[in-house]
């Protein structure tokens, strides 16, 4: 609860809109919503075989996520970690 509080926020939800590739691999622009709070961020990842994996930081505060944890305890930013399956 302190963080998520996955009751009233069951979801984290990322809706892309653009999504083009980049001499690394793609890059994917939406908007992400954690806690009824919705940002745009982009992300950039890669397809190996039938997986796309994306890697990018966020300010969880931002989120209002720890809100009332000390940063000497959490870091402020994070580093947040996708992975999606294709499936035919």
């Amino acid at each position: 609860e302190e963080y998520f509080d996955v009751e009233n926020h069951p979801e984290i939800c990322y809706v892309s809109d653009i999504i083009s590739r980049t001499e690394e691999g793609f890059l994917t622009r939406g908007k992400l919503t954690i806690k009824g709070v919705t940002r745009i961020v982009s992300i950039p990842f890669v397809k190996e075989g039938n997986t796309l994996r994306g890697t990018f930081n966020l300010n969880r505060l931002d989120y209002n996520v720890g809100e009332g944890v000390s940063t000497f305890l959490v870091s402020n930013p994070v580093e947040v970690t996708i992975r999606g399956v294709l499936v035919p």
